[in-house]
């Protein structure tokens, strides 16, 4: 329907990880994907603080999701931060400074949930870690320490042209 609305869309995402529950819900995530020719957001590594990796059904489609997608000339992330969510408001800060300084070459995603608390507003899930992570990813601290480390951020459009390149 999106498409068919005439909405780019960028590429297609698992919300909290939920398609790695289910063999078949990992296979279709790969499925729609290729059948409308939209990347979707997927790791090179078995990401084992997201997937049940005790279970043989989940790792196999998984890995032939992978496959398929390498395959295809897709792109593929090559880390997820999956931790970040859960850390404490006042420990955002350090947390993801130093995320950003033990970054490896390759491409990354680091999913943030920004919100204000604003009174009289209806507050969001979190709203103290929500707002920390506003307040970090707006530093010049944290535009610094991209500079610092040779990090560049780039949109999925850009990761797919780029990963279509080569």
């Amino acid at each position: 329907k999106a498409i068919a609305a005439g909405i780019q869309v960028s590429h297609l995402d698992h919300h909290m990880y939920v398609l790695h529950a289910r063999p078949d819900l990992i296979e279709l995530y790969i499925r729609l994907g290729r059948d409308y020719g939209i990347p979707v957001r997927y790791i090179r590594f078995l990401p084992g603080e997201i997937l049940n990796v005790n279970d043989p059904r989940i790792v196999k489609a998984y890995q032939d999701g992978l496959m398929a997608l390498e395959n295809a000339g897709y792109p593929v992330l090559d880390k997820i931060d999956a931790r970040n969510y859960t850390v404490a408001a006042e420990e955002k800060r350090e947390y993801y400074l130093h995320f950003l300084s033990e970054l490896r070459p390759g491409v990354s995603e680091i999913p943030i949930h920004c919100a204000y608390n604003l009174p009289g507003d209806a507050l969001a899930p979190a709203i103290d870690r929500r707002e920390a992570d506003t307040r970090v990813f707006r530093s010049e601290e944290t535009a610094e320490a991209h500079r610092r480390e040779g990090i560049r951020v780039i949109t999925w459009r850009e990761f797919t042209v780029k990963m279509g390149e080569k």
